[in-house]
């Protein structure tokens, strides 16, 4: 029989474990059951621009794609970096239903890339109390420094009986710019997409996909199923920690961001603890999911029935993604459906599994309905 002391250290030690994790799970309970709502952050977009002639590319059209550009920052023959991009590009404009070939082919897609380094002034404004040791902190961002002086300016206006401290450094930073040109082999021009953006690495490689499928995105498509690896029981943890646990994700539909991860209510997701949540069903499809988040086209609003007003927020509080997928080995294409959930910080995915014939059915009437809302509210003019 334990004695009095023992016995209380054994309820401190379990209450030291036990309360932190309850307390830790109620809190999960709480932001994953909390009311949906619209978010508030928005997902990082690049600057884009794309410009359409008057021809349109036809259905399962012939490319061929070429591929050219420089890194600045880098030295060497950039031969393998450009076969990498090419092989992105290749593998986004199968999905639109095009056939990509080497030689004689009716279209040329031509991707130019640039990379140069443009380093940013970081400006850390400090207010410290004239009384006491503590201090509160706040960043701002800026390639003018006189930009970041008057926000310090500003900042400070408001503190009345601290004294600010700004420290400032350079922040290395490199500045992307990509295009790509749509010509039928004659040499007529019929379509171009650019794109700029800041990224704290020279690596083109890991930015440019989204930003690609971004500006395809304003290109007919016919709808092809993606081939994906079939994740393994054994690997799906792993590949759930590296892929997706603590990561934001964004999509051409929507323009907030997406996270695999619980709400989480003070607590920052780490992903070697991370577990796949148990609203990711078959998680073989784990590949095909995390495409879907990063490449959907559409996203059907679930929050209300009334599509009269697209831009109501309410209407976007819940959101279902879908998209068709041939997984591993197999033959047959599966469709998946992803239902999003919002909160002020983003969506957060609070169910995937590969839906039945009869779901995924009742998903493309619900979106065609929501398409066909979609063309009558942009439908301005009379006839």
């Amino acid at each position: 029989m334990p004695r009095g002391k023992d016995v209380g250290e054994i309820k401190q030690a379990i209450g030291g474990h036990l309360l932190p994790a309850l307390l830790f799970c109620l809190i999960q309970i709480f932001a994953s059951t909390g009311c949906a709502k619209a978010p508030i952050v928005r997902a990082w977009q690049p600057w884009t621009r794309t410009l359409q002639g008057d021809h349109q590319l036809p259905s399962n059209a012939a490319v061929t794609i070429q591929v050219d550009g420089e890194s600045g920052p880098l030295l060497g023959d950039e031969a393998l970096l450009r076969q990498e991009l090419r092989r992105t590009l290749q593998n986004l404009v199968e999905r639109r239903g095009c056939r990509v070939q080497s030689e004689s082919a009716d279209y040329r897609l031509v991707l130019h890339y640039s990379t140069q380094r443009h380093d940013m002034m970081t400006s850390t404004i400090r207010s410290v109390p004239q009384f006491t040791y503590g201090a509160s902190h706040g960043t701002v961002q800026s390639t003018s420094f006189g930009v970041a002086i008057a926000r310090a300016l500003f900042a400070s206006s408001f503190e009345t009986s601290a004294v600010p401290v700004q420290n400032t450094r350079t922040v290395e930073n490199y500045s992307h710019l990509v295009s790509l040109e749509l010509s039928r082999a004659q040499g007529a021009s019929v379509w171009k997409g650019e794109a700029i953006w800041d990224a704290p690495t020279a690596d083109l490689s890991t930015e440019i996909a989204p930003v690609l499928q971004q500006l395809l995105s304003t290109l007919p498509t016919v709808s092809t199923p993606a081939r994906v690896g079939s994740v393994s029981d054994k690997g799906a943890e792993g590949f759930f920690r590296i892929n997706c646990a603590g990561r934001w994700f964004s999509c051409p539909a929507l323009p907030y961001r997406i996270s695999f991860d619980l709400p989480a209510v003070g607590v920052t997701p780490v992903a070697e603890s991370a577990h796949v949540p148990s609203g990711i069903r078959q998680t073989n499809c784990l590949a095909a999911y995390l495409d879907l988040v990063s490449t959907a086209e559409f996203a059907l609003p679930t929050g209300e029935s009334d599509f009269s007003n697209p831009l109501r927020r309410s209407l976007w509080s819940t959101v279902r993604l879908g998209g068709s997928y041939v997984v591993g080995k197999e033959s047959e294409p599966v469709h998946v459906l992803i239902d999003l959930r919002g909160a002020q910080s983003g969506y957060y995915v609070k169910k995937c599994w590969v839906a039945t014939p009869e779901e995924y059915d009742r998903f493309q009437t619900d979106l065609l309905a929501w398409r066909e809302a979609l063309r009558s509210y942009y439908d301005y003019f009379e006839e």
